[in-house]
Protein backbone atom coordinates (compact mmCIF):
# COMPACT_ATOMS: atom_id res chain seq x y z
CA UNK A 1 0.00 0.00 0.00
CA UNK A 2 1.53 3.30 -1.05
CA UNK A 3 1.44 6.36 1.17
CA UNK A 4 -1.10 8.04 -1.11
CA UNK A 5 -3.33 4.96 -1.15
CA UNK A 6 -3.22 4.80 2.65
CA UNK A 7 -4.33 8.43 2.95
CA UNK A 8 -7.17 7.88 0.47
CA UNK A 9 -8.27 4.77 2.36
CA UNK A 10 -8.32 6.65 5.67
CA UNK A 11 -10.22 9.57 4.14
CA UNK A 12 -12.84 7.26 2.64
CA UNK A 13 -13.24 5.47 5.97
CA UNK A 14 -13.97 8.84 7.60
CA UNK A 15 -16.45 9.77 4.84
CA UNK A 16 -18.28 6.45 5.25
CA UNK A 17 -18.46 6.91 9.02
CA UNK A 18 -19.86 10.41 8.58
CA UNK A 19 -22.52 9.11 6.20
CA UNK A 20 -23.60 6.55 8.78
CA UNK A 21 -24.29 9.37 11.23
CA UNK A 22 -26.91 10.83 8.90
CA UNK A 23 -28.91 7.64 8.44
CA UNK A 24 -28.98 5.79 11.74
CA UNK A 25 -31.76 3.23 11.27
CA UNK A 26 -34.19 1.77 8.78
CA UNK A 27 -36.75 4.57 9.03
CA UNK A 28 -34.34 7.50 8.79
CA UNK A 29 -33.82 9.58 5.72
CA UNK A 30 -31.15 12.10 4.92
CA UNK A 31 -28.99 13.68 2.29
CA UNK A 32 -25.29 14.34 2.19
CA UNK A 33 -23.72 16.66 -0.34
CA UNK A 34 -20.23 15.64 -1.39
CA UNK A 35 -19.03 18.83 -3.04
CA UNK A 36 -15.81 17.54 -4.54
CA UNK A 37 -15.48 16.32 -8.12
CA UNK A 38 -13.49 13.28 -6.94
CA UNK A 39 -16.72 11.77 -5.62
CA UNK A 40 -17.99 11.59 -9.21
CA UNK A 41 -15.12 9.24 -10.11
CA UNK A 42 -15.96 5.52 -10.20
CA UNK A 43 -12.74 4.66 -8.33
CA UNK A 44 -13.87 6.85 -5.42
CA UNK A 45 -17.47 5.62 -5.53
CA UNK A 46 -16.26 2.01 -5.27
CA UNK A 47 -14.78 2.88 -1.88
CA UNK A 48 -18.11 4.08 -0.51
CA UNK A 49 -20.26 1.80 1.66
CA UNK A 50 -22.26 -0.51 -0.61
CA UNK A 51 -25.65 0.76 0.63
CA UNK A 52 -24.56 4.27 -0.26
CA UNK A 53 -22.76 3.55 -3.52
CA UNK A 54 -25.93 2.31 -5.21
CA UNK A 55 -27.89 5.40 -4.12
CA UNK A 56 -25.47 8.15 -5.06
CA UNK A 57 -26.66 10.75 -7.52
CA UNK A 58 -24.26 13.04 -9.34
CA UNK A 59 -25.38 16.57 -10.15
CA UNK A 60 -23.45 18.72 -12.60
CA UNK A 61 -24.34 21.95 -10.82
CA UNK A 62 -25.81 23.35 -7.63
CA UNK A 63 -29.18 24.14 -9.21
CA UNK A 64 -29.99 20.53 -10.08
CA UNK A 65 -28.72 19.32 -6.70
CA UNK A 66 -30.90 21.87 -4.91
CA UNK A 67 -33.98 20.89 -6.93
CA UNK A 68 -33.36 17.21 -6.23
CA UNK A 69 -33.01 17.83 -2.50
CA UNK A 70 -36.18 19.90 -2.41
CA UNK A 71 -38.16 17.15 -4.17
CA UNK A 72 -36.69 14.47 -1.90
CA UNK A 73 -37.61 16.22 1.34
CA UNK A 74 -41.07 17.23 0.09
CA UNK A 75 -41.74 13.59 -0.84
CA UNK A 76 -40.79 12.52 2.70
CA UNK A 77 -42.74 15.25 4.52
CA UNK A 78 -45.80 13.15 5.31
CA UNK A 79 -44.08 9.81 5.88
CA UNK A 80 -44.51 8.18 9.29
CA UNK A 81 -42.66 5.19 10.69
CA UNK A 82 -44.82 2.07 11.09
CA UNK A 83 -46.92 1.66 14.22
CA UNK A 84 -44.98 0.08 17.02
CA UNK A 85 -41.68 1.58 16.03
CA UNK A 86 -40.05 2.68 19.28
CA UNK A 87 -37.64 5.32 17.97
CA UNK A 88 -38.05 9.03 17.45
CA UNK A 89 -40.33 10.22 14.69
CA UNK A 90 -38.38 9.64 11.51
CA UNK A 91 -39.05 8.98 7.87
CA UNK A 92 -37.77 7.26 4.76
CA UNK A 93 -35.63 4.24 4.14
CA UNK A 94 -31.91 4.10 4.76
CA UNK A 95 -29.97 4.97 1.68
CA UNK A 96 -32.76 6.80 -0.10
CA UNK A 97 -31.16 10.22 0.15
CA UNK A 98 -29.86 11.97 -2.93
CA UNK A 99 -26.14 12.23 -2.46
CA UNK A 100 -23.87 13.67 -5.06
CA UNK A 101 -20.90 15.79 -5.79
CA UNK A 102 -20.23 18.38 -8.39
Amino acid sequence: LTGDAWYVQQAMRAVNQAMGRVIRHRWDFGAVILADRRFAEKSTQRQMSKWLEKNMVHHANFGTASSSLTRFFKDKQSFQAPAGYGGKAAAGTAGQGPAGGS
